[in-house]
């Protein structure tokens, strides 16, 4: 009941405003991380950014006419000042990482920052990563009160134990190992059939 509850959370967390696309990750994704949380592998600890992160994020993004989201602009440019403020002075977007992109990412820190829906699938591949990346989530949250100033938004850290990219990372290759091996005694079985089968009509 718990790893449920688990997964209906996470899936909430990284999917908070819909937008026609629904989950970005399977649920087999979402119940790794579920049952990892529920086990205490992982941890999530809560951080409310700077109001100066978000009022400066509020005047950048007034008038850039960009493509997306005012919302998602408005969380990665909170999300990028933050980084900055706390040392990651190289903190870029929309860098490439884990085939695809991340919102915002320093390689000095080696800080990967989600904002708005994001995968589950990159957490997980952070965590199987040697070089044990931080891993941090802005989900989509309202970024002003009513009066229209704005709000300190929260951020979602993931923290995991050192043994745990190993034990994922093994898992991963017994999984791949199990799903080789089923397949191949599927070919078996399917050839020994087609022989029969040729052997049945040659006798008729």
């Amino acid at each position: 009941m718990a790893a449920g509850r688990n997964i209906v959370r996470l899936r909430r967390l990284f999917t908070r405003k819909p937008d026609g696309w629904g989950a970005r990750s399977g649920i087999e994704a979402h119940r790794i991380l579920g049952s990892l949380v529920g086990a205490g592998r992982v941890t999530v600890m809560m951080h409310r950014l700077p109001l100066s992160s978000c009022s400066e994020a509020a005047s950048v993004i007034a008038g850039s006419g960009a493509r997306e989201s005012v919302d998602h602009l408005h969380l990665k440019r909170a999300a990028l000042l933050w980084m900055r403020e706390n040392g990651a002075t190289d903190a870029a977007e929309e860098v490439r990482g884990y085939d695809g992109r991340f919102d915002g990412y320093s390689a000095d820190a080696d800080w990967i920052v989600e904002v708005g829906n994001s995968s589950v699938d990159k957490l997980l591949d952070a965590i199987r990563d040697d070089e044990c990346p931080r891993f941090t989530l802005i989900p989509f949250q309202r970024t002003h009160w009513l009066d229209g100033t704005p709000r300190r938004l929260i951020a979602v850290d993931f923290r995991w134990d050192d043994q745990l990219c190993a034990d994922l990372t093994n898992e991963m290759v017994e999984s791949q190992r199990e799903a080789m091996e089923s397949a191949a005694r599927r070919h078996r079985a399917a050839m020994i059939a087609e022989a029969q089968a040729r052997k049945a009509a040659r006798q008729s």
